[in-house]
C-alpha cells in the first residue's frame, strides 16, 4: 500500500479529517484502483456521525517504461496493468486480497461433469463504455480474440488449455477447455472482456482508445501520458478514488526521484529499495501479489 505523505497526514488531523490512499497491486492483474477514504472524526455520544464527504482529488503516477501498445489483452505490460486492468477494463473473473479467485463479470461458475466444461452465468444489466451490451457473445468474441494467432497476443500462452466458448443464451456462456485444467479460471483473470463491434471495427481500435467496463474511462493519451476518468455510469455502483488518474512516463529513476520532490505527481513506481531514503516522508512497502512460474516438465528446462 502506498502511504499518504506524513505532512499531508497531519494537515488532515488537525482538521479533523482522517484520509488514506489504498492501492491493491497484483502483478498479474490490474487490480490497482486507487480508493480515497474520508472520515469525519466526531463525538458520536451527542451527535450523529455525518455521511463521509467525497472529497474530488486526482492522482498523477510516475511509471517507468515509455507508452507503447496498451490493446488491453495485447500483454501484461505495465501501462496495461496498472492503469487498464480493472480500472478501465474487466475480466470474467479477477482475484481478492487473499489470491482467491472470485467472479467479476460473472456472476457465477460451475465446473460442469464433463470436467472440461466451465459454465459462466454473467451479471445483467452491464453496458460497455461505448453503449454494447455485455453479454455471453462478447465473452466468446473476448476469448476467441486473445488467444488467436492471428492477434498475436503475448500472453497467449497463458490460455493453451482453452478449446472454445459456447453461447448458450445471453448470459450463459460454456468455455470449453481442451484437457482438465484446474488453473484456468487464475489464467482467465488476465482476459480483459472488450466489446466486439467497436473492437473488431479496426486492428487498432482499444490501443488507440482502450474501451472496458470498469469503473475508469480511458480519457486521452500521448506520447508520454495516459489519463483515465471515473466513470459516472459505472455497472457496479459510485466507488472511491480519484476523478482522475494521470500516468506518466519517466522511464529515468533520477526524473521519477525528482518529480516526486518537486510535486510533479504523488505516486512513483519502480523506486529501488536503495534509494527510498532519497525520498521524504515516505514509506516504503513490498509489493504484494502471487508470481508464477511455470516448468517445461515435459523437454525439461531450457
Amino acid at each position: 500500500r502506498q502511504k499518504m505523505n506524513t505532512e499531508i497526514m497531519a494537515l488532515y488531523k488537525e482538521k479533523g479529517v482522517i484520509g488514506h490512499l489504498e492501492s491493491i497491486d497484483m502483478p498479474d492483474r490490474a487490480d490497482t484502483r486507487l480508493y480515497w477514504t474520508a472520515v469525519t472524526t466526531v463525538d458520536t455520544s451527542t451527535t450523529a456521525a455525518p455521511e463521509p464527504a467525497q472529497e474530488l482529488f486526482d492522482v498523477r503516477i510516475a511509471i517507468g517504461p515509455e507508452i507503447q501498445d496498451v490493446d488491453p489483452q495485447r500483454s501484461t505490460a505495465v501501462w496495461i496493468m496498472n492503469m487498464l486492468w480493472g480500472n478501465v477494463t474487466e475480466g470474467l473473473v479477477t482475484t481478492n486480497d487473499q489470491g482467491v479467485v472470485i467472479p467479476e463479470l460473472a456472476e457465477s461458475v460451475e465446473m460442469m461433469e464433463d470436467g472440461l466444461t466451465w459454465r459462466f452465468t454473467l451479471k445483467e444489466g452491464v453496458t460497455f463504455h461505448n453503449g454494447e451490451p455485455f453479454n455471453a457473445d462478447a465473452v466468446k468474441f473476448s476469448l476467441d480474440r486473445i488467444t488467436s494467432e492471428e492477434f498475436g497476443s503475448l500472453i497467449v500462452g497463458y490460455f493453451k488449455d482453452y478449446a472454445s466458448s459456447n453461447v448458450i443464451d445471453e448470459f450463459t456462456v460454456d468455455v470449453i477447455t481442451n484437457q482438465t485444467s484446474p488453473d484456468f479460471l487464475d489464467a482467465l483473470t488476465n482476459v480483459a472482456m472488450l466489446p466486439p463491434v467497436f473492437t473488431a471495427s479496426d486492428p487498432n481500435a482499444q490501443n488507440d482508445h482502450p474501451t472496458g467496463t470498469g469503473p475508469y474511462t480511458f480519457t486521452s493519451k500521448t506520447v508520454d501520458e495516459l489519463v483515465i476518468t471515473k466513470h459516472a455510469g459505472y455497472h457496479g455502483g459510485a466507488v472511491p478514488g480519484p476523478q482522475t488518474v494521470t500516468g506518466l512516463a519517466r522511464p529515468e529513476i533520477s526524473s521519477r526521484l525528482a518529480g516526486l520532490a518537486a510535486g510533479e505527481f504523488e505516486v512513483a513506481l519502480d523506486i529501488p529499495g536503495e534509494l527510498i531514503g532519497e525520498v521524504q516522508a515516505a514509506a516504503y512497502n513490498s509489493p504484494s501479489g502471487t508470481m508464477m512460474l511455470w516448468l517445461n516438465g515435459y523437454n525439461g528446462i531450457t
